[in-house]
């Protein structure tokens, strides 16, 4: 038996709950405490608001002093523990940065791996356009990023990732690398990165500098390829020497190589090593152009599959045998073999013609003189 007062709560099978009216007070109590605590911290968190308003102005700067000063002791960090270097100040407009490294890629290396330093110079005379190929994964945007961090840095009067460097002070950074599309406004991503370029070839100064990561890839081949020889043109051809632009610019269409002819530019490639069906990436940087871009490599790296990667090979090798090298006449660069589009011109002419024709409306005689006519174009055409 049990008390009087107790009052059953539960059943179980081997035993039975059982509460009185103190144990419920205190159950009450308990519950009710989380209500009361939040409601006392509410009171003593508005009270200390209003205790902090009464120094705002003064919390604000201390704050702005400190912040400031966990910058400034961040980079004095950075120089000490990554041994940045103090940059010369030049006034002839020059770039010139020596076994410079990104500062936040290299802080978040793996432990035991070093960052590959390289080396850019240029100047607003005779190399103030550098043209960068390599294949994907290699390092290309990297090396444009860390070249705009340096001369920030360099700008802020920081000391800079690099061995030796000497820089001009610069008006604008310009950078047309990479961008999403933007769907609320309609505007493609190809849109969008011709008016980030327009805005540049417009604003753009000899004190500027620009880096261009592959200009051109969101539309066709030949109109990007085209487009981005005339915007190199552009910056080269727009400004007499001393008052060019320098320009980084990274593509994958490789036929801009050739542009190296003229003054001012000149070629630049992330190294890569062949070895059987793999390839390794050097992360560095180094005077001429690209063997190839190696994407078929890279998709092999990423996992596509094996008969796909086969049979990309071997469209490769069918596209490859009809390629034809660019040709310059006149010291004048053209940028695809003109016979070879004039001649895919024609074709398409002719297909169009025998398409149109109303075989069933032409009597034998006419078929017979349309034939002939064809046969003696293709005859003059082929004689040409």
């Amino acid at each position: 038996s049990v008390p009087a007062n107790y009052i059953k709560k539960q059943t179980l099978v081997t035993s039975e709950r059982f509460s009185f009216s103190e144990l419920d007070e205190i159950e009450r109590t308990i519950l009710e405490a989380d209500d009361i605590i939040l409601e006392i911290e509410k009171i003593e968190f508005e009270n200390m608001l209003n205790k902090c308003l009464e120094f705002f102005h003064t919390l604000l700067n201390l704050s702005k002093q400190v912040g400031e000063l966990d910058f400034i002791l961040s980079l004095c960090i950075c120089n000490d523990k990554y041994s940045w270097i103090k940059p010369e100040i030049c006034e002839d407009g020059s770039l010139s940065l020596q076994d410079a490294r990104h500062p936040v890629v290299e802080a978040y290396l793996p432990p035991g791996e070093r960052f590959v330093p390289n080396t850019l110079e240029l100047n607003r005379y005779d190399a103030s356009i550098a043209i960068l190929t390599g294949p994907n994964m290699a390092g290309k945007s990297t090396f444009m990023r860390q070249v705009a961090i340096c001369q920030i840095l360099f700008q802020m009067g920081s000391f800079i990732p690099a061995k030796k460097a000497k820089l001009a002070l610069v008006d604008k950074v310009f950078t047309r690398i990479g961008s999403g599309d933007n769907l609320t406004s309609g505007e493609s991503t190809f849109f969008l990165e011709m008016k980030e370029t327009a805005y540049i070839l417009k604003n753009k100064t000899k004190d500027s500098l620009i880096l261009f990561d592959e200009i051109g890839r969101g539309t066709s081949t030949y109109d990007g390829m085209s487009l981005a020889w005339a915007i190199i043109e552009y910056l080269n051809h727009n400004s007499e020497p001393g008052d060019k632009t320098k320009t980084l610019f990274a593509t994958h269409y490789h036929e801009l190589t050739e542009l190296e002819r003229e003054t001012g530019i000149f070629n630049l490639y992330m190294d890569v090593v062949e070895k059987e069906d793999t390839i390794i990436f050097m992360r560095k940087v180094r005077k001429g152009r690209a063997r190839k871009s190696f994407g078929i490599y890279v998709a092999r790296l990423a996992g596509v599959p094996v008969s796909a990667i086969q049979r990309a090979k071997e469209i490769l090798e069918g596209l490859e045998s009809r390629k034809k090298t660019i040709q310059f006449k006149s010291n004048e660069p053209t940028l695809f073999n003109m016979d070879a589009i004039k001649q895919e011109a024609e074709e398409d002419t002719l297909k169009q013609e025998i398409l149109s024709l109303e075989i069933e409306k032409m009597t034998p005689l006419e078929a017979i003189s349309v034939l002939n006519r064809l046969q003696q174009d293709l005859l003059k055409k082929k004689g040409n």
